[in-house]
């Protein structure tokens, strides 16, 4: 039976010596968000055509984000380095408080301090934490956001976000590790 991993929401722990730690949480708390988007898009939508290709659109963009930050969390997990201080991904309550860190950071929920190790694993990450902007600007193209903020806000950045996540997923996978 083949693991599934494109699921952000379960840890498989395949190799007692190598476990493949994922943030749950963020992962539950990404999928709510997006249902709540994919369904305001297709509420606000003109046609069927124009709600399928904008709610595809954001789909991908939570897919490729998901993905990143989990061979994000794998990468650093597996760095060289590593210190006592370093984030502890085998603990739940780590992975949860990253969790809530990313969201909080990506969503402008709150202003999270953060540590100068969390600092650290967030650096490689920081460049596509505009997922949010990413998302309202198709929301926006649909008419399911209209919040004065979309000054600048264009599709083709959304569209080139997603190739950019995917070349960076791609060079993570082939053995690239920021951490390092």
């Amino acid at each position: 039976m083949a693991e599934k991993y494109s699921k952000v929401g379960n840890v498989n722990m395949r190799n007692k010596s190598n476990p493949t730690f994922v943030l749950e949480l963020l992962g539950n708390k990404l999928d709510m968000k997006r249902d709540m988007q994919l369904d305001a898009i297709k509420v606000a939508a003109h046609s069927d055509d124009q709600a399928n290709s904008a709610c595809n659109i954001v789909k991908k963009l939570y897919y490729y984000f998901g993905w990143l930050v989990q061979i994000e969390v794998n990468a650093y997990d597996s760095k060289h380095d590593t210190s006592i201080e370093d984030i502890d991904f085998s603990d739940k309550k780590e992975r949860d408080h990253m969790s809530d860190v990313i969201f909080s950071i990506v969503f402008h929920i709150s202003d999270s301090s953060i540590d100068n190790n969390e600092h650290d694993f967030l650096e490689p990450l920081s460049k596509y934490f505009y997922l949010d902007r990413w998302v309202h600007s198709i929301m926006a193209r649909v008419g399911a956001y209209s919040y004065p903020t979309l000054d600048g806000l264009d599709v083709q950045e959304s569209v080139e976000a997603i190739e950019n996540m995917n070349q960076e997923i791609n060079r993570l996978i082939s053995g690239y590790n920021p951490y390092n």
